[in-house]
Formats: C-alpha cells, structure tokens, sequence
C-alpha cells in the first residue's frame, strides 16, 4: 500500500479502509473468497454479487454498479481486477464518493456506510489507521 500516496492515490480515507480491512481480509481469507466467487458463477447463482472481494472488501455488485467490472461473473479478467489494488483504492474511493462520505471526518460514519453498520471495533481501527497516515 505504500505506493499508492506515490501514485497520488492519496485520500485518508480510502487508505484507512485498505488498512483495515486488510487486518479483517487476509490473504487465505480472501482466497476462500474467490474460491466461492468461481463457484457460485459456475453453477449461474444469483447470490454471487453479495460476496465481497479484493483488499477493499467491496460487494461484487458495487463493483459492477460503480463501473468498475462489467459483470459480477467469475473470469480470469475480473478476478485480476478485483485483486489489483489501485482499482481496490478506486472502487472504495467511488464508493466513498457515491455515499458523500468521501472527506467524512467521523469514523463511525464512515464505518456504519462501510461496514453496514455501526461497529465500534472497525471504528476504533479506522482511527487508528488514520492516525497512522
């Protein structure tokens, strides 16, 4: 992620989110995410725009709905796409700016818009992870 304030992807925000839920996402985590992504699209089921993906953690209909995928349907392209982590910092930065919480001051704002409801240990990560920046 260090290279994303470089790139002048550089909204607090944004950055903050990727850090977080990063810490609630890791690595295997997201592999068993993808794993059911291929699934679900392989059998036609609907549900398959609910599942979150990639760093920024961000529904596969969002995705889709903020331009950034054409289909929530599992290909090697998609999948490419939702791991690539300058489009993970442009779908939640759109996503920000969708809700018009973009340059919202207040984590527990930002976490009841991000999380989908009001959590106070994503809040207090938030805060942390902003510090930080």
């Amino acid at each position: 992620m260090a290279g994303l304030p470089r790139d002048g992807r550089a909204d607090r925000n944004v950055l903050a989110i990727l850090a977080v839920e990063g810490f609630y996402r890791p690595r295997p985590r997201r592999a068993f995410e993808y794993a059911g992504w291929l699934a679900l699209s392989a059998v036609g089921n609907r549900s398959v725009g609910r599942i979150t993906v990639g760093p920024a953690q961000v529904r596969l209909s969002h995705w889709r709905d903020l331009g950034m995928l054409e289909s929530t349907r599992f290909s090697v392209r998609r999948f490419l796409r939702v791991h690539d982590l300058d489009a993970n910092y442009e779908v939640c930065r759109r996503y920000l700016q969708e809700r018009r919480i973009l340059g919202e001051g207040d984590v527990t704002v930002i976490t009841r818009a991000y999380a989908g409801a009001p959590r106070g240990d994503y809040a207090t990560m938030l805060q942390q992870a902003l510090a930080a920046i």
